[in-house]
């Protein structure tokens, strides 16, 4: 229990609250949602917690380019 809280201290003060809130969501989210067996009838929660940290790890990336191009002009003219 302290390693835990000693983490998510570390998370808080180095990366923000943001970063920690996201961490502990996902963290949860594979705690409980996932499973080997796909094919299960609780095999659905597994796909659908896999594809909102997808989305949400995409929408990060997303918007931490903020408008910028993806490889930059240098690398589309060559």
């Amino acid at each position: 229990m302290l390693l835990f809280a000693g983490v998510i201290l570390l998370l808080l003060t180095r990366f923000g609250l943001l970063a920690t809130t996201v961490a502990c969501a996902v963290s949860n989210a594979l705690a409980y949602c996932v499973t080997a067996d796909l094919f299960a009838w609780y095999g659905t929660g597994t796909i659908l917690a896999l594809l909102w940290i997808v989305a949400i790890a995409g929408y990060g990336f997303h918007t931490s380019f903020a408008g910028r191009p993806l490889f930059g002009e240098r690398f589309l003219q060559e």
